[in-house]
């Protein structure tokens, strides 16, 4: 082989060797290109929430799916209640009074900054339910969970449904001989923060 061709064979081994090189470099910008937009997409993510307060001050998808996720709870529990031949927990449903009157309750404590089971008088927290508005009269058992909370996004179903289960009343209600509920919850930006409130009612009705 004469040197023009052997030097020929070595500038193209050279060429090809380079034009790979860089042909991997460019995949590998590419993949931590996309890897970089994935992590800024992730982290978007995190601080922004698909859980919009209307202008009312309530979240109608977040009532409506912490009542999702309590369902679930009774249903798993309705599993083992069955494999012992038990009797199932009545799979809640929703009443527009109850909703209606754990909205007013909510928006009671934001309005007067207290947290309690009883009224901003004074009262117990049932009584609602005598107002014109929100007037039960075959009321049988009835019971209430409340929550608050004050952060920069507003709270998962997840997290609400997680805080109640954590306390043994509260727990106790989710998963207690009712027949009905209603979530209700009012929230407002001040400044950051969200100020939010949100209260579930249970209530079993006399035949």
């Amino acid at each position: 082989m004469t040197l023009k061709k052997r030097l020929f064979m070595a500038i193209s081994c050279f060429m090809v060797f380079i034009s790979a090189n860089l042909s991997f470099a460019g995949f590998s910008q590419r993949l931590q290109d996309k890897s970089n937009a994935i992590m800024r997409n992730t982290e978007r993510m995190k601080n922004e929430t698909n859980y919009k307060v209307n202008s009312n001050g309530n979240c109608l998808k977040l009532e409506r799916e912490v009542i999702k996720l309590v369902n679930q709870e009774r249903e798993k529990i309705n599993e083992e209640r069955e494999e012992n031949g038990e009797e199932p927990l009545k799979i809640l449903k929703v009443k527009n009074v109850l909703r209606n009157a754990a909205r007013a309750r909510s928006k009671e404590m934001y309005k007067h900054n207290y947290f309690e089971h009883k009224r901003s008088n004074g009262d117990d927290w049932a009584t609602i339910f005598d107002e014109a508005k929100y007037k039960i009269k075959n009321k049988q058992r009835w019971g209430e969970n409340i929550q608050k909370g004050l952060q920069q996004r507003i709270p998962t179903p997840q997290a609400i449904f997680d805080g109640f289960k954590k306390s043994k009343k509260h727990y106790e209600a989710m998963i207690g001989d009712f027949e009905y509920t209603g979530v209700g919850v009012y929230c407002k930006k001040e400044g950051e923060y969200y100020r939010w409130y949100l209260t579930q009612h249970f209530m079993t009705f006399s035949k």
